[in-house]
């Protein structure tokens, strides 16, 4: 028992030592193509929280807001969860793919109701000094209701928790 014990110990181990855990702030524009939106766009803000296995591939749970887009009182919600594929460049820029899910909610249900996503999109993480890193991507989401797409691009600065 000590052994199976000891064992799993170990494995817990090695598995967090190669595990890395990161918070970011962020900021984005977000680029509305369906007809009672089209060509207005609209800034957000929000967080997300990152974990990283070697830093080549993560999972991040993020949350977004806009407030008053367009004047037109519209206000959205987004939950997400990312995965992501990093192509690690010690002291460089890393380029990054991005694979979405998640749900917006809307106070103006008759154009853009609560609904689901999906989306792709691309990205640079740039490591900093002091634990710090900062990054730009951008996001094509497909709403699974009403099939109209956002355009997202967003600028965060992240802290490394380990």
């Amino acid at each position: 028992m000590k052994k199976i014990i000891l064992f799993i110990v170990t494995i817990i181990n090695i598995l967090s030592a190669q595990i890395q855990t990161d918070v970011a702030v962020t900021i984005g524009y977000n680029k509305f193509d369906d007809p009672e939106f089209l060509k207005k766009s609209q800034k957000f803000y929000g967080v997300r929280a990152s974990i990283y296995k070697n830093k080549t591939y993560g999972l991040q749970l993020g949350y977004e807001k806009a407030k008053d887009v367009n004047c037109q009182n519209l206000h959205f919600k987004r939950t997400y969860l990312n995965g992501l594929m990093i192509l690690e460049q010690p002291h460089q820029f890393n380029p990054y793919g991005v694979a979405t899910i998640g749900y917006e909610n809307s106070n103006v249900h008759r154009f853009k109701p609560n609904q689901a996503f999906v989306g792709i999109g691309v990205g640079i993480k740039k490591n900093l000094p002091l634990n710090l890193n900062t990054f730009i991507e951008t996001r094509v989401l497909k709403k699974l209701k009403t099939h109209d797409t956002d355009i997202i691009t967003t600028l965060g600065i992240g802290y490394y928790l380990k």
